[in-house]
């Protein structure tokens, strides 16, 4: 009796020692993927649950947390200051294969923050002059329409890949408030996210103190994770 409760007690250490393994193997491999992809040197992928080995013999991994610091997405590229998802039903075969550079998902969510300094380059590429800073109120915008300083409020709205950034408020100054209108459409402004994935898709957007916060989900599909 002593006997076998010893071989079960050091078949349990075994399996505890393999599932741990197994959780940070899986780990890695995301993480490497994500910092290819991402152009980035601070990735963390958590993998949840409480033992990973019943998983990746079923053939799939229930969710994996991802957060990269310093990111680079897209194309024409946009940094961001942090990207974090969460990745669902992740297909992953036995043993985890090494060199991950797609995946197979069920869903996911995700979010991006950007600075406003990258805001300000992303709007400047397409209304040159224009200043930016990004409140808790909206993105704030200052330039020049027919030779006078003007000022913008905008809403960030998103619609599927588009992220749109729209007057709401206006302070056409000398212009007068005739004026509202075409200085509302001097400033319009959509964000370039055309190299994302296809499977992402965003939901929402909103603004902090000097941080733009892009929220979205990951549709079921083959997310490429090879830059």
């Amino acid at each position: 009796m002593r006997r076998t409760l010893l071989v079960l007690a050091l078949l349990l250490v075994v399996l505890v020692a393999a599932d741990q393994y197994l959780r940070m193997r899986v780990g890695r491999e995301v993480e490497h993927a994500a910092a290819r992809a991402f152009a980035a040197s601070e990735v963390d992928a958590d993998v949840r649950g409480w033992a990973v080995l019943p998983q990746l013999l079923a053939g799939t991994i229930d969710h994996v947390d991802l957060a990269v610091d310093d990111a680079v997405v897209g194309d024409p590229p946009i940094r961001v200051v942090q990207l974090t998802a969460t990745l669902d039903g992740m297909a992953v075969g036995f043993p985890p294969p090494a060199g991950v550079d797609e995946v197979e998902l069920a869903g996911g969510t995700l979010s991006l923050v950007i600075h406003e300094r990258e805001v300000e380059r992303l709007v400047r590429a397409q209304r040159p002059g224009w200043t930016v800073r990004v409140t808790p109120d909206g993105v704030v915008a200052d330039g020049q329409v027919r030779g006078a300083s003007v000022r913008v409020v905008a809403d960030v709205v998103v619609d599927g890949r588009a992220v749109r950034l729209l007057a709401s408020e206006v302070d056409a100054g000398e212009l007068g408030p005739g004026a509202s209108d075409a200085v509302a459409a001097a400033f319009e402004t959509t964000l370039a996210f055309e190299g994302v994935p296809g499977t992402i898709r965003f939901t929402g957007a909103t603004t902090t103190v000097g941080r733009l916060v892009i929220d979205g989900v990951l549709g079921a599909g083959t997310l490429r994770l090879d830059g």
